[in-house]
């Protein structure tokens, strides 16, 4: 059972990781774009909007993901939670606890 429990938190980890490097790719290009947009470079300025967009459908996608595996670990805990180790249940519960306090637009909220 902690091996599970192990996995659908590293899913979590992970996944929350690559959102804030999305995340902070996703806010640079938009002052990049804000910048270039005051300037009038139009060429300079579309390709920065693609790239934006681009960037917002990843951290969008990763955004559904993460969201996903947090529910998924959150389940995962209601059910098993007499069954798993204190250590590992702690460190679950933690990584939920953050993602839920650092993002809340990622729309989870910790409920254990």
């Amino acid at each position: 059972m902690s091996n599970l429990l192990d996995v659908k938190r590293s899913s979590v980890s992970r996944t929350l990781k690559e959102y804030e490097i999305y995340l902070k790719e996703f806010e640079g290009l938009q002052s990049k774009l804000d910048t270039l947009k005051e300037r009038g470079n139009d060429h300079e300025t579309k390709k920065t909007l693609e790239l934006c967009n681009e960037s917002e459908s990843v951290l969008n996608d990763t955004k559904g993901r993460l969201f996903n595996y947090a529910i998924d670990l959150e389940s995962y805990i209601k059910e098993e939670s007499d069954v798993l180790d204190s250590k590992g249940l702690e460190m679950a519960k933690e990584s939920l606890l953050t993602l839920s306090k650092r993002h809340p637009q990622v729309g989870y909220t910790f409920g254990l």
